[in-house]
Parts: structure tokens; sequence; C-alpha cells
């Protein structure tokens, strides 16, 4: 059984969601197991977004996770008995509900190395699968009576001096970029 870790009004059996996303989003046979290991593991985090239209439930968003589900459901048939939650997207037209899902995949952020890092800090244990490339574990080797991380491909590292003034100001500037990392 899959945890359900989100709450809404609505709900939706899985038969009932009609795809409406098409080919936009494209996800390898890698992607999919990806989901079902964090369905099984974490549960079901998001509702699926559904435009009611026609008295016909259009999935907007979740088409990655029903699929997981769907494949699951080989194996535990009662998935396709289970009420997952749902949110209903307004929208008169296909062409709203087109925008809509539009927005709802849009991404205006970008997930940084540094920012995983600094977000997971308390978590160091935790990796989920669509971070993972961002905090690869570093690889060890014994050592005499001790385990040592042996680094990865080596990055430049630059030293700078800065004044004490302009500490703040320069690290500022610095934590713009994605590719530096400051020590």
């Amino acid at each position: 059984m899959i945890k359900i870790n989100c709450e809404t009004k609505d709900t939706i059996r899985l038969t009932d969601c009609i795809p409406f996303q098409g080919k936009l989003k494209k996800r390898t046979e890698q992607d999919i197991q990806e989901l079902k290991k964090s369905l099984e593991s974490e549960g079901l985090m998001m509702p699926f977004a559904i435009w009611l239209h026609d008295n016909k439930k259009y999935l907007l968003d979740g088409h990655g996770r029903k699929e997981a589900l769907v494949r699951m459901a080989v194996d535990d048939a009662t998935l396709l008995n289970v009420d997952w939650p749902c949110v209903f997207i307004k929208a008169k037209t296909e062409e709203e509900a087109r925008k809509a899902l539009l927005q709802i995949t849009s991404s205006y952020g970008k997930i940084t190395r540094l920012g995983v890092k600094q977000f997971t800090a308390t978590i160091p244990d935790y990796v989920a699968p669509s971070i993972a490339k961002f905090v690869a574990k570093p690889k060890t080797v014994e050592s005499g009576d001790k385990l040592v991380s042996v680094p990865k491909a080596q990055k430049s590292v630059i030293r700078i001096r800065v004044e004490k003034e302009r500490f703040a100001q320069v690290l500022d500037i610095l934590k713009q970029f994605d590719f530096i990392e400051v020590l």
C-alpha cells in the first residue's frame, strides 16, 4: 500500500484519469522506476491535478505518478481502487486547460548543487532520486583501520584574499554563480 501524504477534499481513481499532456514531457524507464521507488518509500506527496470537462476527468498534472502507480498495480491491483487525492483546476476551454497545464509544469527556478547541499544538510542520509545527481556521496576506501574519502574528479580551487570590510560583498557576488562553491 502506498502512504498518502497530502490531503484534499476531492479524490479520483487512476482509471478515471484521462491523460491530457500528450508528449509534452518525456519520461525514461529510469524516471518511472525512480517514481515507483519514491512512492514506495515516501508515499504520494502531491495530489493529481484534474480538469473536469464534459463530465470527463482530464489529468493535467501527475502523468508520471499515474504511470508508476498503474505499473505497481500489476503486482497490487488494490491500487486501482484507491481514492487518490486530487485538485480540480478551473478552465472553461481546452485552450485554458492547456495554459493551466503549462503553468503547473513550468519551472521558474533551477536546482543547484550548492542549494541542494545546503537544503539537505540536516538530512545527510536522505537522497531523493531526482536530486541524487546533485549530492553524490564521496567514495570511501579502507586505509588502515579507518575509511578515507576519495575525491571524484578534481575541481579547480582558487583562493582569494579579501579585505575584511569587503568580505560580505564579495561573498554575495560569488553566491550568484551556480558553478562556484564557497568553502
